[in-house]
């Protein structure tokens, strides 16, 4: 799951060769797509592999049958990866994007976008996305956890601002030059970064929520009686008498 989170800007370039007819023109920009898994997106899965927990530490030790739970696998199965996935989240993403940009003319003064404009567009997407679908995953919120999902997306706006100001002054990536002055600039960037995530995320909320709705857990439902600050230890035996 971790691995499928950190995988949105490949789905994307994938989508995007059927559009440029499998040219093998990139849509990001090569040092964008080298820090993407490195910096930007590094964070979250870091986040949610050492400072996740499924439960209180008490709890825990006062009912051992929900350590079952983890170790029938009941939590991460294939299926559950399945419904993780960010492939169609990609395609979304991406056609979103050729949407929201189809008329090619995105400035008042009739300026219009090219591939790098529209790759840096879908790569701020591609981070907000991906860091609300960990912060999504998140069951135990901490300061880390908002450091992570918060911290990757305004250090991906501002390395954008920097990396796009930094030519002539050291000499690369000259086409990136001005880029994040022309994105802010853009309404239809402003609308999309509302839509787009919304859109790619609305099938995981209605999921989650009609299946802790009809299909809940009783490791589910102990984390929701721990959140209310109430005692589980009616859940705990009803979920063990129930399986006799």
């Amino acid at each position: 799951m971790l691995e499928n989170l950190s995988s949105g800007y490949k789905d994307g370039q994938l989508w995007f060769a059927f559009v440029n007819g499998f040219s093998g023109q990139i849509l990001f920009e090569r040092w964008c797509i080298g820090l993407y898994n490195v910096i930007f997106t590094a964070l979250p899965p870091f986040s949610l592999g050492i400072f996740e927990r499924t439960c209180s530490q008490e709890n825990m030790l006062r009912f051992p049958q929900l350590y079952k739970i983890t170790q029938n696998a009941d939590c991460f199965n294939t299926k559950v990866v399945g419904r993780s996935g960010t492939f169609e989240d990609g395609a979304a993403i991406e056609r979103g994007d050729m949407d929201l940009g189809s008329d090619n003319s995105v400035f008042m003064s009739g300026q219009v976008m090219d591939y790098l404009f529209l790759g840096n567009i879908v790569y701020t997407y591609v981070v907000v996305t991906v860091c609300l679908k960990a912060g999504f995953e998140t069951t135990a919120w901490t300061k880390f956890s908002h450091l992570a999902v918060w911290g990757s997306i305004l250090m991906w706006l501002a390395f954008l601002g920097v990396y796009s100001a930094i030519w002539p002054t050291i000499p690369i990536a000259p086409d990136m030059l001005g880029q994040a002055g022309m994105i802010v600039k853009c309404a239809t960037f402003w609308l999309g970064l509302f839509v787009v995530p919304i859109a790619c995320l609305l099938k995981d909320v209605v999921w989650r929520v009609g299946w802790h709705s009809y299909r809940k857990t009783l490791l589910e439902e102990v984390q929701e009686l721990e959140a209310r600050s109430q005692d589980p230890s009616k859940a705990v035996l009803r979920g063990i008498s129930s399986k006799r």
